[in-house]
């Protein structure tokens, strides 16, 4: 049974069934935070003897603690039937983008042909240094097959769990898509580039220059980043509009800060145009979600009319009048060719009829 309620922001939402897989995709979603959670207090690899990504701190928490309350927050609200399909959008759109970074964390798992280097951490050793997989490497792909988990059980829920609002908002979808596509294709551009640069020649190279899955996974997550910030705006309801650019908005921005703290660990890593442009984009794609948010109610049409004239009173206008002229016409050429009737006495018609022919 549908449950209306005033909603957010005054809208009429009504939430109804609530799928199976509703539930499915919250339980992967909070599992997968708390993976995110444990991952920078435990090492993500070893060399030498030594244990690196191991530094427990705030820094280490800082560049994803945004996205694991967000995806804690989705996964609640999609297992409780809590808006629903606000947190399914959430999902969803993080589930997308694990595809591409999970990937490129698997990549990291050919111990063979990967060195020190490769890893994202701060404070590499040397070039040739081999590594042995740790526990938050691990933690990081259970996170990244949770959440593609989720957006399997996000996408498999979708139409069966009922979630709308009275489309007060509809007239901004076209804009929002428009704008989407810009922040996309920024972002895009963005985690293209080289994250960091570097003196000795160790940085890390752009998505084009890297091989194998490491690359998928690079190009993956540039066409999810576009395709979410532009056809975030179809989905109904307006809420996961927000929800799917919130989700985008938060995963770019950890990635960017995870770079920065990295380079800031590293003697041998330095800024780039790219490190720049990943934060910056990702700070473009908050300010879209923002925006959705509080976008006022109404369409950009319907809020460009004068504020002393109605747009009722506009259109009506023109309709009476083309309505009313052709009777008022009518009744004016009857009344000019109707005679007197009587005998004309001195010029004036006469009122009074008489008996003779």
């Amino acid at each position: 049974m549908a449950i209306r309620s005033a909603g957010w922001r005054g809208q009429g939402l009504v939430v109804g069934a609530i799928s199976g897989w509703s539930r499915v995709a919250g339980v992967a979603a909070a599992a997968a935070a708390l993976c995110l959670l444990i991952r920078p207090f435990v090492p993500a690899a070893s060399a030498g003897g030594r244990q690196i990504g191991a530094t427990p701190g705030v820094a280490s928490l800082a560049a994803w603690l945004p996205a694991i309350v967000l995806l804690a927050a989705a996964g609640v609200s999609a297992a409780t039937g809590r808006l629903p399909r606000l947190g399914l959008a959430v999902i969803g759109a993080a589930g997308a983008l694990a595809v591409g970074i999970g990937l490129r964390w698997v990549w990291l798992l050919d111990t063979g042909h990967r060195t020190v280097l490769d890893l994202p951490v701060g404070g590499q050793a040397l070039a040739g240094n081999r590594y042995a997989v740790g526990p938050g490497l691990w933690l990081g792909i259970a996170a990244a097959g949770l959440l593609v988990l989720g957006l399997v059980a996000a996408v498999a829920g979708w139409a069966r769990t009922v979630t709308e609002d009275d489309g007060s908002l509809d007239g901004w979808r076209p804009t929002f898509s428009a704008l989407g596509l810009f922040v996309g294709a920024i972002a895009a551009i963005a985690f293209s580039m080289a994250p960091s640069d570097s003196a000795l020649s160790v940085a890390p190279p752009s998505v084009i220059q890297q091989t194998g899955i490491g690359r998928i996974g690079g190009l993956i997550l540039v066409i999810v980043v576009v395709a979410c910030c532009v056809l975030a705006a179809t989905f109904r309801p307006w809420l996961a509009t927000v929800g799917i650019l919130a989700s985008v908005g938060v995963v770019l921005l950890a990635l960017s800060i995870d770079n920065l703290v990295v380079i800031t660990r590293s003697r041998d890593l330095a800024t780039s145009v790219g490190t720049v442009a990943e934060v910056v984009s990702a700070v473009l794609v908050l300010l879209l979600a923002a925006g959705a948010v509080l976008v006022p109610t109404g369409s950009p049409a319907d809020r460009s009319e004068p504020a002393g004239r109605p747009a009722t009173a506009k259109k009506a206008a023109p309709a009476t009048a083309k309505k009313a002229g052709p009777a008022t016409a009518k009744k004016a050429g009857s009344a000019q060719g109707r005679k007197p009737r009587g005998r004309a006495v001195g010029g004036q018609p006469s009122t009074r009829r008489t008996g003779r022919p």
